[in-house]
């Protein structure tokens, strides 16, 4: 086996251009050296966080075994469809989740569930993730209440937003309530 030359290789999947070394062997058998293979494995891995993460953030609600995290990052999720939630409406949020927990706990739920919403693109994703747990975990009343929430944290800022019938219906069914 003799080291034949230096060269660069291309990797077309993650769009990688390294170079390393071509190894030759006395029957003309060729292969990359140490620093391709290594790369490749990167790269496989890379290719691997990317198809996770492009899976709508499923694993990101899926996460969630709170129920006031659950109650932030659904309300949160739906409201930051239509854009980004600004900081009056982010408060509005703090207020609503402070009230059925203490400062740290809500603290916590707010600040997750901004960057869960960011990582979610699909609110539909978070409903039918997050609806069925708190449909488990509230009474009737509680969920009354979340649904007012949601409704409340839209109507905050200096403009309300419109949800959808479709998003609240979805919302409804999914936490139990009878839909006609």
């Amino acid at each position: 086996m003799r080291v034949e030359a230096r060269q660069h290789f291309s990797y077309r999947r993650c769009g990688l251009g390294i170079t390393g070394i071509l190894v030759v062997s006395d029957e003309g058998h060729e292969r990359r050296g140490a620093r391709g293979r290594g790369r490749r494995r990167a790269c496989a891995r890379e290719h691997s966080t990317q198809e996770t993460a492009q899976a709508g953030g499923a694993l990101t609600a899926a996460a969630i075994d709170d129920p006031v995290v659950a109650a932030a990052t659904l309300i949160t999720a739906i409201v930051s469809e239509n854009g980004p939630v600004l900081p009056q409406r982010e408060a509005a949020i703090r207020s609503m989740i402070s009230e059925i927990a203490d400062a740290k706990k809500t603290d916590e739920a707010v600040v997750y569930a901004k960057w869960a919403a960011s990582q979610i693109d699909d609110a539909t994703i978070v409903i039918d993730k997050l609806a069925p747990f708190l449909r488990e975990r509230l009474g009737v009343t509680e969920r009354n209440d979340l649904l007012q929430m949601v409704n409340r944290a839209a109507q905050a800022g200096e403009q309300s937003l419109k949800i959808s019938d479709q998003r609240m219906l979805r919302l409804r069914q999914k936490l139990g309530f009878e839909v006609n």
